[in-house]
């Protein structure tokens, strides 16, 4: 294998956006409905930081995307601002006006001029409001794993 450049990849938004889905999914994990029913009300609380490494094959060049899947509630946290300033590239997930203007505040208020921020609107049950702000609009519980490649196509 080649050099492999590493990116550091921060999901930020609100508790229960689908940034952990969206991490799984990524990582070509098989999320069905068993794992959704061994969660409370169809929700895995991260708590706190994850990190997952990811190797990514774009353009016949390889990838190490560091995704830091940051907890809910991020408006209140310290961590923000640490892995915003260490981010090259943010995705911000929401799926309402409310979330939207949430994570917005956040990252105004901690986000450095010098990382690349994505807007990602989950249309849960194909609910579709506040999308003219997405960058991409998925519904993360229907999506393929194909789908979040062409995310990571986007963002390189």
């Amino acid at each position: 294998m080649t050099d492999i450049k590493t990116i550091q990849l921060l999901l930020v938004g609100e508790a229960k956006t689908g940034k952990t889905l969206f991490t799984k999914k990524a990582l070509g994990y098989d999320v069905d409905d068993h794992v959704l029913n061994h969660c409370i009300d169809g929700y895995y609380p991260t708590m706190g930081v994850e990190v997952h490494p990811h190797i990514y094959q774009y353009d016949y060049e390889y990838y190490r995307f560091n995704i830091w899947e940051l907890g809910g509630k991020i408006k209140n946290t310290n961590e923000a601002h640490y892995f915003s300033k260490c981010s090259e590239k943010i995705i911000a997930f929401y799926s309402n006006k409310d979330e939207y203007d949430k994570v917005t505040e956040t990252l105004n208020k901690y986000v450095q001029e010098t990382s690349d921020i994505y807007y990602l609107y989950n249309k849960k049950n194909g609910n579709q409001v506040m999308t003219e702000h997405a960058d991409f609009i998925l519904d993360l519980q229907n999506c393929s794993h194909q789908d979040i490649c062409d995310i990571f196509d986007t963002i390189m």
